[in-house]
């Protein structure tokens, strides 16, 4: 009997032979020979023996019965095209006028090409992403630095053209040196002008970032955000390819506490501008639940993953977002103030219903429009790229939108897009290679949109016997009973009810925290005990709570008289209560790439919480993995704060890490999510290439 075990980077046999006792090995396991790492699955005949290799480099055949593979099926087939996690690129004038492109892969390294893609010359180990090219168009490169990320190590890099002569990017300081410590990774904004994150582990709650102009060389602190960053920060108005009249404004995502209606993790939106003053830089939200903003959509990469937001360049409040808590397309023409649904888009981007808007998996929910992007050039053309549908496109700022002949079922899975100063736009994909599209880019002028913000709805009461319902106009007035008390969720929906006759037992809630009000806003003890379930259940077959959940109407909170259920109240946004007490938890490790904590099998993250609760007659925190339990009895300490040092062994991937605590009654938890991935060669090393196609 022959085994088969993969390391993560490595594939190994062994041959184990059947005795009595049990399997004994017959010899050492040898590392078979493969001409690219990162294994996933071995494919077996129906007699037994070895077919198919499948690594992130695509599939593999073998000609000796699985002792050597190789990678099958290119060209047409697909089946070794890179997975690119970005595509950019400098236009070169001078004695040479030529075009410079510049990719990161999953399935390896980063490559440049110095002739529009005919050819690729240097690399840089291993995975890579987060690349950008200053400045976007130089004569015979002058001055260029090419920044970027590269993985196994995960470290931040400075390159000269072509990758030549890489080195360690020169990060900022946060000024002190405890463990616990993050850095992001550095952004362009600006012709030697980056902006660039660190996370003190003293104060793990913000997230200050840095201003360089002068190439990263000397940095000074610009601003903070009190919440974990997350992906990449997107510049607009003033940036890079449009560096005048106005100053940069910068768009961050971020994690917010607690769920969606059905249980997905929420992000944000906050806008950073003024930085360059005169007087200091502001920071606002751009994510008001009562504008219309529900939560953003995650395109994932192995390493990167990318909050879904079209950010107009020369224009400093145009935005487009794919907001997976609604399930529509949506634009902002004020910088997130109010938030305006795209009907057409959304019904282009589904095709009619054919897919759905997002998928689930993990607490996280990804979108079927996976990247947005303006031409910066020509602000009327835009592109959205969705997983299965092809490329969508508009030329007139988005008044009309259209699918881009023959793109559905040939470019899956795009992840970027770069546009040159004129010519075809480059096409990156996560698994289908490097394309070009001949996107018509001539600025034929367009009107940019206005429509009428999104109408939140409610508060309604319903009532759970008749279905009738009731606008709350002021909760001070329940109606059905004096002495009536609501139960509401912050930052999730009631999902499910438990009853034991007509009295209720027992809430469940797709995430957030559940909490107790009396008529005059005062928060009670939860009288009602809950838990978590992000799947709709039966109510105790209440039907009007079944009609409310066929409808996708989130139920924010219910009205009790004592344990009986007096009614439902739905809303398109949050509750106006504010309890004592909201539960966040961030996880952090040295290097945070898209903000997420990523570390190694063995290595250790820090865990920080704020809002839960303290004192001798709550229960202790405790942190989970899924279903396995790595740290219990932890204290909060008299604000309701803590920091622990976790050890993660487990397998390579994504995981939920569930931070949670039982108060009375009431089960409280926060979720984020950290990465566990496995390295590659040491990072940074140039590997010469002849060519790469």
């Amino acid at each position: 009997m022959r085994v088969y075990f993969g390391n993560g980077v490595k594939v190994f046999r062994r041959t184990f032979l059947h005795r009595p006792s049990g399997p004994v090995g017959d010899d050492d396991w040898t590392e078979l020979l493969s001409d690219h790492a990162d294994p996933a699955d071995i494919g077996f005949g129906t007699d037994g023996t070895p077919i198919l290799l499948a690594t992130d480099g695509g599939v593999h055949a073998t000609p000796d019965g699985g002792a050597t593979w190789i990678l099958t099926g290119g060209g047409r087939g697909g089946f070794n095209a890179l997975q690119i996690t970005e595509v950019t690129g400098q236009a070169v004038g001078g004695s040479r006028p030529h075009q410079d492109l510049y990719i990161g892969t999953q399935d390896n390294n980063l490559y440049a090409s110095w002739d529009g893609g005919d050819s690729w010359g240097n690399a840089i180990c291993c995975e890579g992403f987060f690349v950008r090219v200053d400045p976007p168009f130089a004569d015979d490169h002058r001055d260029t630095q090419v920044s970027g990320v590269s993985c196994g190590s995960c470290f931040n890099f400075a390159a000269e053209a072509h990758f030549a002569s890489p080195g360690a990017w020169p990060n900022p300081s946060d000024a002190d040196s405890p463990s616990g410590d993050a850095t992001y990774n550095p952004f362009l904004i600006l012709p030697r002008n980056y902006i660039q994150g660190t996370v003190d582990g003293s104060v793990p709650g913000v997230t200050s970032f840095h201003l360089s102009r002068d190439g990263g060389s000397n940095w000074n602190h610009a601003y903070n955000i009190p919440a974990t960053v997350f992906g990449h920060p997107l510049h607009i108005s003033g940036g890079i390819t449009t560096p005048t009249p106005y100053h940069p404004s910068i768009y961050h995502s971020v994690e917010r506490p607690g769920t969606t209606a059905t249980g997905d993790r929420r992000i944000g939106l906050v806008r950073a501008r003024n930085l360059y003053g005169p007087g200091a830089v502001i920071v606002s939200r751009a994510d008001d639940d009562a504008a219309g903003f529900g939560s953003l959509g995650i395109f994932p990469t192995e390493f990167a993953w990318y909050s879904v937001v079209g950010v107009n360049p020369a224009r400093p409040d145009d935005l487009i977002i794919a907001d997976v808590s609604t399930g529509q397309m949506k634009r902002s023409s004020d910088g997130g103030t109010t938030w305006n649904i795209d009907a057409p888009l959304t019904d282009l981007v589904t095709d009619g219903g054919r897919f759905r808007f997002h998928i689930s998996q993990g607490g996280n929910a990804f979108p079927h429009a996976q990247v947005i992007a303006f031409d910066p050039y020509n602000e009327c053309t835009i592109l959205v790229g969705t997983s299965e549908n092809g490329i969508l496109w508009t030329g007139d700022g988005g008044i009309t939108w259209e699918k881009f002949p023959l793109t559905s079922g040939r470019i899956s899975n795009p992840s970027s897009f770069y546009f040159p100063p004129s010519g075809k736009v480059f096409i990156s994909s996560y698994g289908r290679g490097l394309w070009t599209l001949p996107v018509p880019r001539a600025n034929h002028g367009c009107t940019q949109l206005r429509s009428l913000p999104v109408a939140v709805d409610g508060p309604l009461l319903h009532d759970p016997t008749t279905g009738a319902t009731t606008l709350i106009t002021d909760f001070a007035r329940p109606g059905p009973c004096s002495l009536c008390q609501y139960i509401v969720v912050r930052n999730g929906a009631i999902t499910d009810l438990k009853f034991d006759g007509s009295r209720l037992t027992a809430i469940k809630i797709s995430g957030g925290g559940l909490y107790q009000f009396d008529q005059l806003g005062s928060e009670q003890p939860l009288s009602i005990p809950n838990d978590y379930a992000r799947e709709t259940g039966l109510f105790g077959q209440n039907n009007v709570a079944i009609e409310i959940a066929r409808a996708r109407t989130p139920i924010r909170a219910i009205l009790v008289d004592g344990d009986r259920l007096a009614g439902f109240i739905t809303a398109g946004t949050e509750l106006p209560f504010t309890p004592k007490r909201t539960p966040f938890v961030r996880a952090m490790s040295a290097k945070m790439p898209s903000g997420i904590a990523t570390v190694r099998y063995g290595e250790s993250l820090v865990v920080y919480g704020e809002g839960f609760a303290s004192g001798p007659n709550v229960g202790p925190i405790r942190i989970r993995l899924g279903n396995r339990v790595l740290l219990g009895q932890i204290p909060a300490d008299d604000n309701g704060t803590f920091r622990v040092q976790v050890s993660i062994r487990s397998p390579v991937g994504p995981y939920t890490l569930i931070v949670e605590q039982r108060d009375g009654k009431r089960h409280v938890q926060d979720r984020t999510t950290i990465k566990v991935v496995v390295g590659d060669e040491p990072g940074g090393q140039v590997v010469p290439r002849a060519s790469h196609r």
